[in-house]
């Protein structure tokens, strides 16, 4: 009877395993697909261009579509005319700066809200402005993340470091990996009660931010977007944790230290710049 309660359980368990493992096999994760812009938008962004037209053109459409939306709220007929007439203007130009996207807009749409507002049927504009945030958020949907990673987001493979340790100029990946292993000997030593050594490596690190600074105004041209980071006010965490590292030892205190200055210093920067870096240098051949 045992005998017989065990094949039976062979049985379904096996079934069950073969079932699974078909579904396995069927089943396949989708792999999103992120379309690239047309090449040509590039001249609508710096270095390129002096300033970022293509996002200023945004940010006007933006306000201008939002306009229409607020005077159709109040039924302000006149503003209505007057803002819709500049959104088509603006709107116009997407297509004027970048023609591969000539089946991305609507110029129907445009055109119509303007007539409708002139002729006072707002009820046919507010069906306008619908099927424009339509197209404008079937755009974006395809097209904004690859755009804001190529074009918006920092590229770091020009950019050169003066090594104050070696006095020599280093790119950047290598400055960051100098500061990992900083920050990796600073762990090492705090964990294994190397104390000199791992405030030596407080040291080294802080002096590695401070080559940094420079390369940061590249983008950060205010001195205050520069001091967050990279300030005293940051770099103190860094400063209390050396004070820390003493005989006798609290890895409570200097853990605490620790995981402040990486949320704030490292954590800060890199939840910015990291991911979108790392997203560009995907998408660029």
């Amino acid at each position: 009877m045992h005998g017989m309660r065990f094949c039976l359980l062979l049985v379904l368990v096996g079934t069950f395993a073969a079932s699974q493992l078909a579904i396995a096999e069927e089943w396949e994760p989708e792999v999103a697909h992120i379309a690239l812009p047309p090449d040509s938008i590039a001249e609508w962004y710096m270095p390129q261009n002096e300033r970022q037209v293509w996002l200023h053109l945004m940010f006007d459409l933006r306000t201008e579509l939002g306009a229409v939306e607020l005077y159709l709220e109040r039924k302000q007929q006149k503003k209505i005319v007057e803002w819709a007439g500049t959104l088509q203007e603006s709107y116009a130009k997407i297509t004027e700066m970048v023609p591969e996207w000539a089946d991305e807009v609507d110029l129907d749409a445009v055109r119509a809200l303007r007539d409708a507002a002139a002729a006072g049927d707002l009820e046919s504009a507010e069906e306008s402005v619908t099927q424009l945030r339509r197209t404008c958020s079937d755009c974006h949907s395809k097209w904004s993340a690859s755009t804001v990673a190529l074009y918006r987001s920092p590229d770091y493979s020009q950019l050169k470091l003066q090594d104050s340790k070696s006095g020599k100029e280093v790119d950047y990946a290598e400055a960051m990996r100098e500061m990992s292993r900083s920050l990796v000997e600073l762990k090492v030593a705090r964990a294994d009660g190397g104390f000199e050594e791992a405030r030596n490596a407080t040291i080294d690190l802080e002096d590695r931010l401070r080559d940094l600074g420079p390369s940061c105004g590249e983008c950060h041209r205010g001195p205050s977007q520069r001091e967050r980071f990279l300030g005293v006010d940051a770099l103190e965490p860094l400063r209390a944790l050396r004070a820390s590292l003493t005989e006798p030892h609290d890895p409570k205190l200097s853990g605490r230290h620790l995981g402040t200055f990486g949320s704030t210093v490292c954590g800060g920067c890199h939840g910015v710049h990291r991911s979108l870096s790392e997203l560009r240098s995907q998408l660029t051949p």
